[in-house]
This record gives structure tokens, sequence and C-alpha cells, in this order.
């Protein structure tokens, strides 16, 4: 049991020798056609990528943040 595992561990090992990147999320695989996920059937609609805000939605949420933190510290003072 204990050699079996030693050799699993060997294996793991040698292959991220030979892949260092190996189970890190690669959001160009899919792109390059690398994609680990298992190929869907002929004419299924692809599932919808979760985008991210918009540059200029962050940056108001980053401002808006930043001024509650200021207006919550300022009220602590004379409370």
């Amino acid at each position: 049991m204990a050699e079996e595992n030693n050799e699993r561990a060997r294996q793991e090992r040698a292959e991220l020798r030979a892949n260092p990147r190996e189970g890190l999320w690669d959001p160009e695989a899919k792109r390059a056609g690398q994609s680990s996920a298992p190929a869907t059937k002929p004419g299924a609609q692809p599932a919808k990528r979760k985008r991210a805000l918009p540059k200029s939605r962050v940056s108001l949420t980053l401002w808006t943040m930043i001024a509650l933190v200021i207006v919550v510290a300022l009220i602590g003072l004379w409370t």
C-alpha cells in the first residue's frame, strides 16, 4: 500500500515537472483549443461566459467604497 502511494506520488511529481502549470486555471486554454473540459455534443450551445464589470463601473465602485470608509471613520471619531 505504501509503495503504491509512493509510486503514485512520484508519477504526479514527474507530471508536474513536465507541465508546471498543470491544474492552474488558464483563461486562454479554450481559445487555444487546449481545454481539459469534455467536448460538448454537436449542435449544443456553449455555456455563456460570465463577464467582468466594465472598468468604469469598477472605478465608480472603488471610489464609493473609499468614500464610505472615510465617512464611517469620521462618524466613529465623533461618537
